[in-house]
């Protein structure tokens, strides 16, 4: 069984444009033999791939940073996130509470556990996505991103470090 990782912006909107390339994303995963997903649960980008996990019949786990993620959350998205989570093949939280550092341990436990991650990314060089993406790469992962600025597909390469002994 093959894992894919997905991460992505949280200003993602849901509209026919980034389902498409969703769905593309994750057609490429699927044609790799990737057959499970693991979604980390914040609002936007995560929230469209679970609909569309779903909606695909696709497996997929909710990978829960901590019980009260969304505590500071409007109702709307409460709502939503528990509908998708109820909708998962399988949960996964990582800690009872809210404390420093919990988002990026989920990040880095979901590229642990996956060989392929798949990224709403515009190349921004801060936030959660970029840093994501980041260790995705030091970590060796094979990493597709859809750039939601440009509309344009890309394999990131992680840079090797080589040396020139002449």
């Amino acid at each position: 069984m093959k894992f894919a990782s997905v991460t992505g912006h949280r200003y993602i909107v849901d509209n026919s444009l980034n389902r498409k390339a969703v769905n593309h994303l994750i057609n490429l995963a699927v044609e790799s033999g990737y057959t499970k997903f693991l979604v980390g649960m914040s609002r936007g980008a995560d929230f469209l791939f679970a609909e569309v996990l779903t909606a695909r019949k696709l497996s997929w786990i909710a990978v829960i940073p901590c019980t009260n993620q969304t505590h500071l959350w409007n109702e709307s998205d409460r709502t939503r996130h528990q509908s998708l989570i109820d909708k998962a093949d399988n949960i996964t939280v990582l800690s009872n509470e809210y404390k420093h550092g919990v988002m990026h341990y989920r990040n880095e436990y979901m590229v642990d556990k996956s060989e392929m991650l798949l990224a709403i990314y515009d190349d921004s060089g801060k936030g959660g996505t970029y840093h994501t993406v980041g260790l995705a790469l030091k970590k060796h992962k094979r990493v597709v991103q859809f750039n939601p600025k440009t509309y344009e597909f890309h394999v990131i390469k992680s840079r090797q470090l080589s040396l020139n002994l002449f």
